[in-house]
């Protein structure tokens, strides 16, 4: 079977969920009327164009998020990026696009930056050595065990970096940056 990217919402539930950070209840609402600005009772418009999601609600599933038909909001731009259908037509099936703009944003996000950085606090709590916390995060990321000299290539990788935080950090977020979680095999 060839490789198949995942889909925008799975990518940033994906995401949510291997740095601890998805909330996995289910229903509720799902537009954020409680933060200041989102209603524009006086304009046709039902929200404002600064419309911002509730902190809670933007760790819950993507599934929960509200769609605006104009785009989504600046929170959920993930989903724009990675062919989120048009609310506004039916959409039997979806393109599937790979423009630099999505490396880029994978790269440079801060939402993609807040997971690697919750996935490295989650990597150095309880284990002892490097090597211990590379296989962890292995299994984490990619839900295997790693293959044969993995373990000392990223503990190579993290040791050459500055500062022990940071240097986890971006060993994450390389993780969480690469084909092999980004691809269904």
């Amino acid at each position: 079977m060839s490789p198949r990217r995942l889909e925008g919402e799975t990518i940033r539930d994906a995401m949510l969920a291997i740095s601890g950070q998805l909330d996995p209840a289910s229903g509720g609402p799902s537009l954020p009327f409680w933060v200041p600005g989102n209603m524009n009772l006086g304009k046709p418009e039902f929200l404002s164009d600064n419309a911002k999601l509730d902190p809670a609600t933007n760790r819950r599933r993507s599934i929960y998020q509200p769609t605006v038909r104009k785009g989504q909001v600046e929170e959920m731009d993930v989903l724009n990026l990675f062919d989120f259908p048009d609310t506004n037509q039916i959409t039997g099936a979806r393109s599937t696009t790979t423009v630099p703009t999505q490396a880029l944003y994978l790269m440079n996000a801060p939402f993609v930056k807040q997971q690697a950085t919750a996935l490295a606090n989650l990597t150095l709590q309880g284990e002892r050595t490097a090597s211990e916390r590379v296989r962890k995060l292995i299994r984490r990321v990619y839900a295997r065990a790693p293959e044969s000299g993995e373990v000392d290539r990223l503990r190579s990788y993290a040791a050459s970096l500055p500062g022990r935080a940071e240097a986890w950090e971006r060993l994450c977020h390389t993780l969480l940056i690469s084909n092999e979680f980004l691809y269904r095999r």
